[in-house]
């Protein structure tokens, strides 16, 4: 049975990939512009695939056959989706976030938070991939998991700029300190590659 939260999660990553599918241009139904829509359908697609599984199975990333049990229960039997997903997977367990919530710290996945401008009379949520805590600094850094497919010389910061993600971050940050959870860091991970950058 869907859990009212896991129902929200649901709902959100649905509306998500409306959202990104709809802001393409698609005035021009062209072979390229049908090729194009149609590989960031399957991007997005994958994405939540891969959020959905490091939210619910991140104790058994490293164990390669319970991740075949996994994709029964996530209901991927895509024989490239579970390649591609294998890569993340391996990629995302090479990550120092990764070190730090096996080390057992206190850690949220998909943590929804909000804020209230009284004097705007304004609302605003959010859903956090995880947030984690650091005892060193007592503070909360927050990660969002990006699916993008990048290239191996891309600038990814010039990159998370130009697709506003740092603002996104921001958003994450305020959403946090709203709701008195001091944070010291702001992190992508992009599971395409594994790296991990501060914004």
């Amino acid at each position: 049975a869907i859990k009212p939260k896991d129902l929200e999660i649901e709902v959100y990553n649905k509306q998500e990939v409306e959202f990104k599918e709809n802001s393409k241009k698609t005035a021009s139904n062209t072979d390229k512009n049908i090729s194009e829509n149609e590989s960031m359908r399957k991007q997005s697609k994958l994405g939540i695939m891969i959020h959905s599984i490091i939210e619910h199975h991140w104790e058994k990333l490293e164990d390669t056959k319970a991740l075949d049990n996994i994709f029964i229960k996530e209901d991927i039997f895509n024989n490239e989706d579970k390649n591609k997903i294998k890569k993340y997977i391996a990629n995302f367990i090479k990550t120092k976030t990764y070190q730090n919530i096996k080390a057992d710290i206190e850690h949220h996945f998909e943590i929804e938070l909000n804020m209230f401008d009284e004097e705007k009379n304004i609302q605003t949520q959010g859903i956090i991939d995880l947030l984690y805590y650091d005892t060193k600094q007592n503070a909360w850094i927050i990660v969002d998991f990006k699916s993008n497919k990048i290239n191996n010389n891309t600038d990814l910061v010039k990159f998370a700029k130009t697709n506003n993600y740092d603002k996104q971050l921001e958003i994450y940050s305020k959403l946090c300190e709203y709701n008195n959870m001091k944070v010291v860091k702001k992190l992508l991970l992009f599971l395409e590659n594994g790296e991990e950058i501060e914004l």
